[in-house]
Formats: C-alpha cells, sequence, structure tokens
C-alpha cells in the first residue's frame, strides 16, 4: 500500500504507526473505563480479590481491545520495512 501511494521511504511512513499507537492506548483506556462498577462490586461480593477482580474481570472484558493493540503494536518492523533500500 505504501508504494502505492509514495510513501516508501519517506517520514511520513515512519509517523503513521506512531499514529495508530496514540490510537490503540486510548482504546485499552476506554476499554477498562467501560466496565461497570456494577459488575466489580458484584466481583468482589463474590470474594474477589483486588488480582482476581483484575486478571478475571476487567482483562476478560477487555480481552479483544487487548488483543488488537498488541497486534497493532508491530510498527518498529513496519518502519524498517517501509525504510528498506530494495
Amino acid at each position: 500500500m505504501f508504494p502505492k501511494v509514495g510513501l516508501l521511504k519517506t517520514y511520513a511512513a515512519l509517523i503513521l504507526p506512531y499514529a495508530v499507537l496514540a490510537l490503540g492506548t486510548f482504546l485499552i483506556r476506554e476499554s477498562f473505563a467501560s466496565v461497570s462498577d456494577n459488575i466489580l462490586d458484584a466481583a468482589r461480593i463474590g470474594g474477589a480479590g483486588v488480582l482476581q477482580v483484575i486478571f478475571r474481570v476487567i482483562v476478560s472484558i477487555a480481552k479483544p481491545t487487548i488483543i488488537t493493540f498488541l497486534f497493532t503494536q508491530r510498527h518498529l518492523i513496519r518502519a524498517f520495512t517501509f525504510t528498506s533500500p530494495k
């Protein structure tokens, strides 16, 4: 895609992946913030400790967002690919 739009071996090719990184950070923050207090209270009433609430409830709900964020972290390899001499 980058060669077709003329971004190969340019600074824009290096900047665009970092823009995606900032968006991914925002999405993870919003995903964690969207967990309802009622769900957290129910887990606490059920006897879950702090770590159990984090890993069994919050991470379970935010798992799709976390996986998406991790797949966008390959920006360094992309940057080297876009600025390669070939």
